[in-house]
C-alpha cells in the first residue's frame, strides 16, 4: 500500500538504517512538504490479540517530508493501525496515527478511513510540523507531529 507519486529511494532507505532516526527537531511550527508515504505491516512473528480476544496485525504509516530550502528528506512513522481478518481496520484514537487522522479531518474536512484517504489528504501537501516528546512504555521519544495542513 505505498503512496504515489514517489517511492522511497534506496539511498533514503540506507540513510534510515545507518543513522537511526536521523530526524531533525522542530521546536516551533515549521512548514514542510509530504513527498512520500508508505504503509507497512509489523513484521512481528506472533499475532497480537486485543481485549475481545480477536487476532490482529499491527501496521503503521511512514511519511517522508522535505523542507523547501534543503535537499535532505526526513521521515516519521505513525503507528496505531490494527488489521483484523477480512481487512477490517481499527485505529486507536490516542495513537500517533489516530492523532494524525484527527488533524487531517479537522484541517481538510475529509473523512479518513482507508490508507488511500491518508495518501490523498497528505501527498504533495504543505504541512506544519513540530517535535513533541511522547512517553511509550516508560521511555521518552521525540515524535514529529503534523499540526496543520495547507
Amino acid at each position: 500500500m505505498s503512496g504515489e507519486p514517489k517511492q522511497l529511494s534506496e539511498s533514503l532507505l540506507k540513510a534510515k538504517l545507518s543513522e537511526g532516526t536521523g530526524k531533525p527537531v522542530f521546536e516551533s511550527m515549521t512548514k514542510v512538504v509530504v513527498i512520500a508515504s508508505e504503509w507497512l505491516v509489523s513484521q512481528e512473528t506472533e499475532t497480537k490479540v486485543d481485549k475481545k480476544n480477536k487476532e490482529y496485525q499491527g501496521a503503521y504509516l511512514n511519511l517522508t517530508f522535505q523542507m523547501k530550502d534543503t535537499e535532505s528528506p526526513f521521515y516519521e512513522s505513525y503507528g496505531g493501525l490494527r488489521i483484523y481478518e477480512k481487512d477490517e481496520m481499527w485505529i486507536g484514537t490516542k495513537s500517533a496515527l489516530g492523532k494524525l487522522k484527527k488533524t487531517i479531518e479537522d484541517f481538510t474536512g475529509l473523512k479518513v478511513d482507508t490508507p488511500q484517504d491518508y495518501n490523498q489528504a497528505l501527498l504533495g501537501k504543505l504541512v506544519s510540523v513540530k517535535t513533541v516528546t511522547q512517553n511509550v512504555g516508560g521511555t521518552d521519544y521525540d515524535k514529529i507531529e503534523i499540526k496543520a495542513i495547507y
